[in-house]
């Protein structure tokens, strides 16, 4: 990311002189910095960018289990699975009365 952010200061330190020199100079010459060079410079910038924003982050590494600590998960969670009961269907039958005209 240094890399990025050295990029970007760079093209903005080139702009605000640019735009310094061009908004120094009478309105009637030829202005010293041309829409070209500006899309130069943005050209630049974004091949430097592009392939350092666009590369995936790394996968974050696995934490070490710990065999004391997964066994005691694992009894924990069966206790859990044998209080809790399952839900029964619908102890009262659905009624059709319904009016239809």
């Amino acid at each position: 990311m240094d890399k990025v952010e050295g990029l970007c200061k760079e093209a903005e330190d080139w702009l605000t002189e640019s735009l310094s020199k061009l908004n120094a100079q009478p309105k009637f010459e030829t202005p010293t910095v041309l829409c070209e060079d500006i899309e130069k410079s943005l050209v630049k910038l974004q091949k430097g960018c592009t392939p350092i924003l666009n590369t995936p982050k790394p996968a974050p590494a696995a934490p070490p289990v710990d065999d004391n600590n997964n066994a005691n998960a694992n009894t924990t969670t069966e206790q859990q699975n044998s209080t809790t009961e399952e839900p029964t269907s619908d102890p009262q039958p659905k009624k059709d009365d319904m009016d239809v005209d």
